[in-house]
């Protein structure tokens, strides 16, 4: 059964969320804190990833 045009466009728009997603996890791993999880509680690093993730959006 050949896709539809409908069919191709929701497999490109879902490439194309996962290559986002993945680009911003690649740019959080840029903080050191974030890629060695260093905190021990989870909220401190919720809190440690939420701050990197401002800091990214605002630059």
């Amino acid at each position: 059964m050949p896709l539809t045009c409908n069919a191709v466009s929701a497999i490109s728009m879902d490439t194309a969320r996962a290559s986002g997603v993945h680009g911003a996890v690649n740019a959080l791993k840029g903080f050191r804190a974030v890629a060695t999880q260093y905190d021990k509680r989870a909220f401190v690093f919720h809190g440690t990833v939420t701050v990197a993730a401002i800091r990214l959006w605002i630059r």
